[in-house]
């Protein structure tokens, strides 16, 4: 008996070694398999014969779910560099899920569709005040309500770019007052003040609104960022148009049905999210060196060209909207932005931007449809042919026109006909500026083609004051990517319609000598 307890106490011994054995082993497998490159939690499979553990990523979704989910601690261990430098939010929709009835508020302003600031610029001032007094009274309203809620993510999303260092702002069209409330409930819900870690906090009480760039390019300057390091993060077309017109990246969170533009396509984002925790997801796994630099956008240069200290062939407000500004801050605010007659060629987004800069813009559109989506816009729209009628009411009403166009089809606006309705809608002395595209299936080289447009304009009764080549090639005679020209409306007494004007006979003599 007791041979048999001594043999059977032996046996278990033996197992339970050999047990601990085996276990060391595949734990050790185990560990060598945590120590490579595979990083985040695993699922274990199963054992092969040779005792290894096969490890398999998690799906996405769940690794989604864990990063978001980290503590502000976890993400200030993050070694990533930021690869935006700076991030400008808008708020309501975006940091906030929004309380404001704006269903409401435009069937009170009878704004029922089109940008309610847009609009506005072109009521009275009894009106405007009556709007005004309509968004005040609602925005109290969703005030007292006390149910602001933060978009779900916000926190954690604030706290990942601080610890990297990234600048922070806050751009928006509501008022100071909403802005504190939101900055309170933040402080509230999560135990930290964030206004000091947010260098710029703009409201429409500031001198520049979305979507007018100059916005974001004093951030930019301000901070010392350049605009392609900066990212604009918002969930209206407003928010997209302001960061793509200054140059910097930009994130629509999508899902709010503001997207769109009055029924127009909207502005295209670098980044389309459902989700500020989706915009935490890419902005953790975006490469420093990854985003590249962006030129401006042809149409904006143009603008920054026609606006420029030097000769300014247009000249906006300092405000973005100056009938809002006046209100707000008193009839001392400059209201002095040019008339402009906007050639377009598109559905009325160019018009839209140019308005925003301070100018009252009308847009010409080339047909029914376009007109349509520009008014929609909230823009004062007419159709081309109306422009040619000879009965037109708006004879002798602008200080400029203005034409940019790279697809072709803004040459229907500048054949004789087309010349001689724009120069009857200016006043005299009137601007008129072209920036369009040279025409590779035409016989004439860029240079003779370039002639004969500042000849037409001369025969409409302008003076021609300046032209160039943009992008021009070394040879002349080569084709250019597009003609620069702007002109002035001869006032009685100037030269002679129908001879070369000053301008163009200097175009002419630089042809010659071969410096153009």
């Amino acid at each position: 008996m007791e041979v048999a307890q001594a043999r059977e106490a032996v046996r278990w011994m033996l197992a339970t070694c050999c047990l601990r054995m085996l276990g060391g082993a595949v734990m050790g497998v185990g560990a060598r398999a945590m120590s490579g490159p595979t990083v985040g939690p695993a699922r274990v499979v199963g054992l092969g014969s040779a005792g290894r553990v096969s490890r398999l990523p998690l799906p996405r979704a769940q690794r989604q779910r864990q990063r978001h989910s980290q503590s502000g601690a976890a993400a200030r261990r993050s070694p990533v560099v930021a690869a935006y430098e700076g991030v400008v939010f808008d708020m309501d929709g975006t940091l906030t899920v929004s309380n404001i009835d704006f269903a409401d508020m435009r069937e009170r302003t009878g704004i029922r569709e089109g940008d309610l600031f847009t609009v506005m610029e072109r009521m009275n001032d009894a009106q405007h005040a009556t709007a005004m007094r309509v968004i005040l009274e609602l925005e109290s309203k969703a005030a007292a309500a006390g149910n602001l809620e933060l978009q779900p993510g916000v926190a954690q999303l604030l706290e990942m770019l601080d610890a990297r260092g990234t600048a922070l702002g806050l751009v928006t069209r509501n008022t100071p007052g909403a802005v504190e409330a939101f900055f309170e409930l933040l402080e509230k819900e999560n135990g930290v003040d964030w206004r000091p870690k947010f260098r710029d906090i703009i409201t429409r009480h500031d001198v520049h609104v979305k979507p007018d760039w100059r916005l974001l390019r004093g951030v930019s300057e301000r901070w010392g960022i350049g605009p392609e390091k900066l990212l604009m993060v918002g969930d209206s077309a407003e928010d997209v148009e302001v960061g793509l017109a200054a140059g910097t990246g930009t994130c629509l969170i999508s899902g709010g049905g503001n997207e769109v533009a009055g029924g127009a396509a909207g502005p295209q984002a670098d980044y389309v999210v459902s989700s500020l925790g989706a915009l935490q997801d890419i902005l953790e796994n975006l490469e420093a060196d990854g985003l590249g630099t962006k030129d401006r956008l042809p149409f904006i240069a143009f603008v920054d060209r026609l606006m420029s200290e030097e000769g300014a062939v247009v000249r906006g407000a300092a405000q973005s909207y100056p009938k809002l500004a006046a209100a707000i801050h008193g009839s001392e605010m400059d209201v002095s932005g040019h008339r402009v007659l906007q050639l377009s060629t598109d559905d009325g987004a160019h018009a839209k931007l140019l308005f925003s800069q301070g100018l009252n813009v009308h847009a010409v559109c080339l047909d029914g449809a376009r007109t349509g989506l520009a008014r929609k816009r909230g823009l004062l729209a007419i159709e081309h042919a109306d422009v040619l009628e000879e009965t037109s009411d708006l004879k002798g009403a602008f200080d400029a026109a203005v034409l940019h166009d790279r697809g072709g089809e803004g040459w229907k606006y500048i054949d004789d006909a087309g010349l001689r309705a724009i120069h009857a809608h200016l006043v005299p002395g009137g601007r008129l500026a072209l920036d369009v595209p040279h025409m590779e299936d035409g016989e004439a080289g860029p240079g003779e083609a370039l002639e004969e447009l500042s000849r037409a304009v001369d025969r409409a009764g302008f003076v021609v004051d300046e032209v160039a080549f943009l992008h021009p090639t070394d040879d002349a005679t080569k084709a250019a990517e597009a003609y620069y020209l702007h002109a002035t409306k001869l006032v009685e007494g100037d030269t002679k319609v129908g001879e070369p004007s000053v301008g163009l006979n200097a175009w002419n003599d630089s042809l010659q000598r071969g410096t153009r």
